[in-house]
């Protein structure tokens, strides 16, 4: 793999975690007693729309209609927004930033016609590549770590206060025309 090819893949490495369709990740206690997760579909003035599975996109939300919950309000003991993690997103790019870094480092621009080879084999050479992916992934790491939420339980107040709530749905208070099936 030659060295500039890193970079038509790294686009795919920095979206390999990211969903482009995504709403918040919720979790609802209902009062009889039901534990409900998925994905903040669409937030209504007395019920919510969720999908048991996340992160999918609207053709597939289509077709698996029976994944779609609606959740009135008054049924609603507990609602948990969840975290979210960015510690693989942190480790991606700091390895790659890691192997960008570490392989600029080591290149030697003269070595071809001495040694066959754009990297010295007496000086540090691929161990820099190495190194620096290793202590760039550790960072990125500890980034991802840092950068990460924690979960966050609503009080009924924020729970009838739609503004924040609305927000962190994937369509806030709009539905689709698919999803008005469902009311």
């Amino acid at each position: 793999m030659k060295f500039h090819s890193i970079f038509k893949i790294l686009p795919v490495l920095i979206l390999m975690n990211t969903s482009l369709y995504s709403g918040a990740r919720v979790s609802f206690l209902l009062k009889n007693g039901n534990h409900i997760n998925g994905e903040l579909l669409v937030v209504a003035d007395n019920s919510f729309v969720i999908s048991t599975i996340e992160n999918l996109n609207e053709e597939k939300l289509r077709i698996n209609q029976n994944q779609i919950v609606l959740i009135r309000k008054d049924e609603v003991g507990m609602f948990t927004v969840c975290g979210k993690s960015h510690l693989l997103n942190g480790i991606v790019l700091g390895f790659a930033a890691g192997i960008c870094i570490g392989g600029l480092i080591a290149y030697e621009p003269r070595g071809t016609a001495e040694w066959g080879s754009n990297y010295d084999p007496y000086g540090s050479g691929f161990k820099t590549i190495i190194l620096f992916a290793t202590g760039c992934t550790s960072l990125g790491a500890l980034t991802g770590i840092t950068a990460s939420t924690s979960d966050r339980v609503l009080s009924k107040a924020e729970l009838t206060s739609q503004n924040y709530i609305k927000k962190l749905a994937r369509y806030g208070s709009e539905e689709p025309e698919y999803l008005t099936k469902i009311n």
